[in-house]
């Protein structure tokens, strides 16, 4: 998985930042899902001779626990659109990692930057 596309880690006058786009992590973890769903029919495909699909997605907890290690020794964290992530599915690993983060001292901004569509 390739975290730039949805992390963002700088430094700043309050000390290290990391961005976090909620609809880039909500379209990651759709991503992961059909992967892991396409790797089990590909048992099936592979049978009539087609080729096997290539996935380089990890699972949902593979990202929430990536992300976790990426949040060590940062200060704040801006979570950026944040109501993609209100889906049961997602909002509890998501609150989770957040409880995490807060426990450990770590500040938590939220931004609405979406153009509406």
């Amino acid at each position: 998985m390739n975290r730039r596309d949805f992390l963002t880690l700088r430094p700043d006058s309050r000390g290290r930042t990391l961005e976090l786009s909620g609809e880039r992590l909500y379209m990651l973890c759709l991503d992961s899902d059909i992967a892991c769903e396409t790797q089990d029919a590909n048992v099936l495909w592979n049978a009539g001779g087609e080729p096997p699909a290539v996935h380089n997605r990890g699972t949902r907890e593979d990202l929430f626990r990536e992300i976790a290690a990426d949040l060590i020794g940062v200060d704040t964290l801006y979570v950026v659109d944040r109501h993609w992530l209100t889906d049961d599915s997602l909002s509890k690993p998501f609150n989770d990692l957040v409880a995490a983060f807060i426990a450990r001292g770590g500040r938590v901004e939220y931004l609405n930057r979406s153009t509406g569509s």
